[in-house]
């Protein structure tokens, strides 16, 4: 499905689907811009959809990126999930989302509002949960 739209146009418009990317993606409210992975985009903090080994498809975002062997392997996490990551090849990467729509409004990757909430955003696991109890209970 995505792979098909990308091939046809610069980037498809998907609803958020999943709980994995809350407070910044949230299902029913937010939608995802996907486009197509340029060379050498993704970056700490950029989103990438990948298929994982299941078959399902995850946006979530990169942590780690690291030249093993004779490719690239991506750690990658949701930013609702505390411990959970997912290890990815180059070869697993679908596509890159290039925004989020929220509330009517685009937010761009690598805009000013797109890197302040990744800034802001905790990685530390305590932290984090936190800051998700206190997200959950205002939501």
């Amino acid at each position: 499905m995505v792979h098909k739209g990308l091939s046809n146009s610069a980037s498809v418009t998907l609803p958020a689907q999943g709980s994995s990317m809350i407070p910044f993606i949230v299902e029913g409210r937010h939608q995802v811009v996907v486009g197509k992975v340029e060379p050498n985009s993704l970056k700490k903090g950029s989103i990438a959809l990948v298929k994982l080994s299941d078959g399902r498809l995850v946006a979530h975002r990169v942590v780690r990126i690291e030249n093993i062997g004779k490719g690239l392997h991506y750690t990658l996490r949701g930013d609702g999930n505390i411990y959970l990551k997912e290890r990815v090849t180059k070869e697993d990467v679908v596509a890159e989302v290039v925004a989020v729509v929220r509330g009517g409004k685009r937010v761009d990757s690598g805009s000013m509002l797109w890197k302040l909430y990744r800034f802001l955003w905790p990685s530390t696991p305590i932290v984090r949960r936190i800051f998700l109890k206190i997200w959950h209970l205002c939501n």
